[in-house]
């Protein structure tokens, strides 16, 4: 990114220490409101996942004090996207798994898979920032892609994809070629 002109600046974003329980509380607050028909009539027959989070959203009593956290988060992020365009960070914490891992562990401490795998995406679901994911390299172990994640203020849509566009046109080729070449199994490492 610098190589295409970016100034690469560190933001201060340890507001964000705990918000994971806010975050899901407010997705699935949303999502027992959105679905709260499917709820009464089938959630027998969802998928264990989806039925938790639709049942945690039948606890959920603080739906005010929660909704204020989210414009706490939200008037944060605004105070960062006054000093930078864009922000970027990795997609997952970990590199990618294949289907059927219920968690991951960090060091001594153990993360249920999609704790994991939400915890650098759902904070701009949650304050409704844009966010584009890149394909960045691909883990030699496993041979699968990981991801760069852009992020840029509401309504900054063309900061964002033109942001993303650059970072592609440059950086991209490489991995492609490489991507082809794992698909096509003409590729060893």
């Amino acid at each position: 990114m610098r190589s295409s002109g970016a100034a690469l600046v560190d933001v201060d974003t340890s507001f964000l220490y705990g918000y994971q329980e806010y975050g899901l509380t407010i997705a699935a607050a949303g999502a027992g409101y959105v679905h709260r028909d499917d709820i009464a009539c089938c959630l027998a027959v969802m998928g264990a996942d989806v039925r938790t989070i639709l049942e945690s959203s039948l606890e959920s009593t603080s739906l005010k004090y929660r909704l204020h956290r989210k414009e706490e988060y939200t008037k944060a992020f605004q105070r960062i996207f006054k000093q930078v365009d864009v922000l970027a960070a990795p997609t997952l914490p970990i590199p990618p798994r294949r289907i059927g891992f219920e968690s991951v562990t960090f060091g001594s401490y153990t993360e249920n898979i999609f704790d994991a795998m939400t915890r650098y995406t759902e904070i701009f679901n949650m304050t409704g920032m844009l966010a584009l994911t890149l394909p960045c390299g691909i883990t030699e172990q496993e041979r699968l892609p990981v991801g760069l994640e852009l992020i840029a203020y509401h309504h900054r849509e063309d900061r964002l994809i033109r942001t993303g566009y650059t970072y592609e046109q440059r950086e991209l080729d490489g991995y492609y070629v490489k991507r082809d070449r794992i698909i096509s199994g003409t590729c060893s490492s």
